[in-house]
C-alpha cells in the first residue's frame, strides 16, 4: 500500500510538471532564446521522467519490486531537473543584488534599491511556490530595476564628487594656482559609467593619459576587482598618483605596450618631490 501511494504521487507530480511545460511552449515567442532552450531541456527531462515512472509501475504490477525502485529513483532524478532553469535565474539574480550592495546603492539611491529587493524576495517566493511562469515574469522587471538602480548609483555618486570637488576646490583658494590646479585636473577616484573598460578608465586625459597604464588602477583596487575584463557601472575606483616611474613601466610592460619603457610625452607622470 505504502509504495502505491509513492506511486501514485509521483503520477500527480509528473502529470503537473508535463502540463506546466506544455501551457509554458504557448509562450515561448515573447520570450529569449536562452529561455527557450531552457524550456525545451525542461520538456526533455519530464519526458524522461515520465517514461522511467512508467516502466516502474509496469514493474511494480508485475511485483518486481527492486526494478519498481530503480525506475521511480530515476523518475525522480528527471523531475528535480526540471527546474533547473529557475535555479539558473534565482543564482543570477542574486549575483545581481550582490553586484547592486557592492556598489552602495542602498545608501546612495535606496527607494530604487529597495524596489529592487522587494523584487528579488517576489522572485524568492515565486521560486519556493514552484510558479516558474511568475518567476520569469518577476526576472524581466528584476533586471529593468537593477539597470535602473545602477545607472541612478552612478549618476549619485559622480554628482556627490562633483559637489565634494566643488567644495575642496573653494576651500584651496587661498593656495597656490598651479596646485589647485593639479588637484582638480588629476582625480583620485573615478566612478564607473556605462561601457567603460579599465584600459579605457586609463586613457581618459584627466587620469593617465595612457591606455597602457590600467594595470596601475586594477592594482589598487583588487579589494573589488577580481576580474580585470569586468567592471561594474558606479564602482569608485581609486586612482594611484603615488606612483614611480618604475612602477608606470611595468604596468606598461604588463598590459603589453610596445616600447614599455618610452612613456608617451603627454602621459601622467607625477612630478619629482611630490
Amino acid at each position: 500500500m505504502k509504495r502505491l501511494f509513492c506511486a501514485l504521487f509521483l503520477l500527480v507530480v509528473i502529470s503537473g510538471c508535463a502540463t506546466t511545460s506544455t501551457s509554458e511552449k504557448a509562450l515561448t515567442g515573447k520570450r529569449s532564446r536562452a529561455t527557450h532552450v531552457l524550456e525545451e531541456q525542461n520538456a526533455v527531462e519530464t519526458n524522461k521522467a515520465k517514461e522511467a515512472f512508467e516502466r516502474g509501475l509496469e514493474a511494480y504490477r508485475m511485483g518486481k519490486d527492486l526494478e519498481a525502485m530503480q525506475d521511480f529513483s530515476l523518475a525522480l532524478r528527471h523531475l528535480r531537473a526540471c527546474d533547473r532553469q529557475a535555479n539558473t535565474i534565482m543564482h543570477a539574480a542574486t549575483q545581481e543584488m550582490m553586484q547592486v550592495a557592492s556598489i552602495s546603492a542602498f545608501r546612495y539611491v535606496p527607494d530604487e534599491a529597495f524596489k529592487l529587493f522587494l523584487l528579488y524576495q517576489e522572485m524568492q517566493n515565486s521560486y519556493a511556490a514552484l510558479d516558474y511562469e511568475k518567476l520569469r515574469q518577476l526576472s524581466d522587471n528584476f533586471y529593468r530595476q537593477a539597470s535602473v538602480v545602477k545607472d541612478m548609483t552612478a549618476q549619485a555618486k559622480q554628482q556627490r564628487l562633483k559637489a565634494l570637488s566643488e567644495e575642496v576646490s573653494s576651500g584651496m583658494r587661498t593656495l597656490q594656482k598651479e596646485h589647485a590646479a593639479a588637484f582638480e585636473m588629476y582625480p583620485k577616484i573615478y566612478v564607473v559609467k556605462p561601457g567603460d573598460t579599465l584600459p579605457g578608465i586609463a586613457a581618459r586625459h584627466e587620469i593617465y593619459n595612457d591606455s597602457y597604464m590600467w594595470p596601475l588602477i586594477y592594482k589598487a583596487n583588487r579589494d573589488q576587482i577580481k576580474d580585470p575584463m569586468v567592471i561594474y557601472v558606479g564602482q569608485d575606483l581609486k586612482i594611484p598618483r603615488d606612483i614611480s616611474v618604475d612602477e608606470i613601466i611595468e604596468a606598461r610592460r604588463e598590459a603589453g605596450a610596445p616600447d614599455p619603457e618610452k612613456i608617451p610625452s603627454g602621459a601622467y607622470v607625477p612630478k619629482k618631490g611630490g
